[in-house]
Order: C-alpha cells, then structure tokens, then sequence
C-alpha cells in the first residue's frame, strides 16, 4: 500500500461497469461513497444517479440528488460518507477538462480532496481511471481491490 493507493470494493467496480454497459453509447454517472481513514480512502460504494443531462460525450448530476443518496446510503451505514463522483466514458478517452475543474471545484466547496472515478470503455470492457482532486490539483490514484465492507 503506498500513498497513492485508493481501495475500492468490487461490488462498486462491478456496479459502475454494469450501468456503464446499460447506458451505453451515451454516458452515466453518480456519487462514491465509502469511509476514511485518516489519509486513506476506501470505496465501499457506488451509486448511479439518473438524469436527462446526459449524452455521448457529456454527463452532468442532477441537482440536489447527491445529498439525497448520501443520506439514504447513511441511513443504512452511519459510517459511509461521499468520497467523489464517478462517469463512463463510451470511449476510450480518459478525464476531461470539465472534469478536471469540476472535481477541484468540488474539493474547494468541500474544503477536503475529492476522488473522481472514469470509466473509459475499451473493447467491450472497461477501464477505471481515478483521480484525487485538490483545490488547485489532480493527481492519479491507483486501485486497490477489496471486498465490502461488512457490518459486525
């Protein structure tokens, strides 16, 4: 594990993946959610959060929806919390400039380093970029695979 880890569960790799192939050509997206601990991150969860803003090169969130979804996840687990945004890509192009200044937009309201998940489709499949976004920066992240987070 090195600084530049980020884990995430395989249940949400599997979910972004599956409503990425459902919404293909156009793209989709939603909200990650997991817990931290100190500087690490943990993706436990994702959600897809369904709009008509949408296209093949363009997603935007709904308004509200986010908030929304957070709290109805916490209800079931006060220990999750958001950690980012997540969206396909129905080709093989990696984050957009958009992108980039949403998610430090995001991360300068927040005041706290936001993560944002890209899922480029790459010959029938896809693959997972992840970035961690400053106030003023965006830096890469590499995933860590894990399985759920469990409640004892």
């Amino acid at each position: 594990m090195t600084d530049d880890d980020v884990y995430i569960s395989e249940s949400a790799v599997a979910l972004i993946t599956e409503m990425g192939d459902r919404a293909h050509p156009v793209e989709t997206g939603g909200v990650l959610m997991g817990v931290r601990a100190g500087a690490r991150l943990w993706i436990t969860h994702a959600a897809e959060l369904t709009t008509g803003d949408r296209g093949p090169a363009s997603y935007r969130l709904p308004a509200k929806a986010t908030r929304r979804t957070i709290r109805k996840y916490r209800e079931q687990d006060v220990r999750l919390g958001y950690l980012g945004d997540w969206h396909s890509h129905p080709m093989d192009v990696g984050a957009s400039g958009t992108d980039v200044r949403t998610s430090r937009a995001t991360a300068r309201s927040l005041g706290r380093n936001v993560l944002l998940l890209v899922a480029r489709r790459r010959s029938g499949s896809y693959a997972l970029d992840l970035l961690e976004a400053t106030a003023s920066e965006v830096m890469p992240r590499r995933i860590v695979l894990t399985g759920d987070l469990v409640t004892i």
